[in-house]
């Protein structure tokens, strides 16, 4: 059966909706230093980042393995060698995406998301060490079962932890929220 007729179809909409909400004047981002990032929004943004960047790494590598198989080096891509060598660099570019994005002052999609970002502590003396953070956010976010049980009830009401504080850095809320 054919397709009702009488409006425009889907991507004229979208495109239009895109175009409307790319035109709209945004409020300027104010930082809120008196406002904790709490964990829960913390989790959530992590969340929204492991899809993003999981779904991102797992496409390119996906595709550029099917690419190889329909070129006729199958003897390559089913090589355990080559298998391990896709898996470490496909860790490595999920790792970066959580490292340089605070490194150069910016949020990620999830934390853009929840309104916050990773900016550095105040204290001039030390510099920031976001590799160390988030090295240590990423066994804190795979051990949540075990560390949460012991976060102090201090940190949750100053929105700071434990890898914050290894890696003097702060989560601080940007926007209008």
């Amino acid at each position: 059966p054919d397709a009702p007729s009488g409006g425009p179809p889907e991507f004229v909409l979208g495109a239009l909706f895109a175009v409307i909400a790319f035109l709209l004047p945004r409020a300027k981002p104010q930082i809120d230093l008196g406002r904790p990032v709490r964990i829960w929004r913390r989790g959530i943004a992590l969340i929204i980042d492991w899809q993003v960047a999981g779904f991102s790494v797992a496409a390119v590598f996906g595709l550029s393995r099917l690419a190889l198989l329909s070129a006729g080096v199958s003897s390559v891509v089913n090589d355990p060698l080559f298998t391990a060598g896709s898996i470490s660099i496909a860790v490595s570019a999920f790792f970066c995406y959580f490292w340089l994005h605070p490194k150069f002052g910016r949020a990620t999609l999830g934390q853009y998301i929840m309104g916050y970002r990773i900016e550095h502590d105040p204290d001039p003396n030390i510099p920031p060490h976001h590799f160390v953070r988030t090295v240590f956010a990423t066994s804190a976010a795979c051990s949540w079962h075990l560390w949460g049980w012991f976060v102090k009830y201090e940190d949750t009401q100053q929105g700071r932890y434990w890898w914050d504080k290894l890696g003097q850095t702060r989560a601080v809320f940007v926007g209008p929220y």
